[in-house]
């Protein structure tokens, strides 16, 4: 896995390469940020899953007859 990592606008990239040393600092970096990433990723995944369900609830919380 290759990775760029830019600290700001303006700022110089930096290279890194995830390679089979679990202690090397582009290994460390690699594992880092994907530790960092992952949870976002699945909080958006979960998002369009969690509106349609509301969406249903509410659907079917006003096609109920009152009592």
């Amino acid at each position: 896995m290759t990775a760029l990592d830019v600290p700001g606008l303006g700022a110089t990239p930096t290279h890194q390469v995830k390679d089979g040393d679990p202690d090397s600092s582009g290994t460390v970096f690699g594992e880092t940020r994907q530790a960092w990433c992952d949870p976002g990723w699945t909080h958006l995944a979960e998002q369009p899953v969690r509106a349609a369900l509301a969406c249903l609830n509410r659907a079917s919380n006003h096609s109920r007859p009152s009592v």
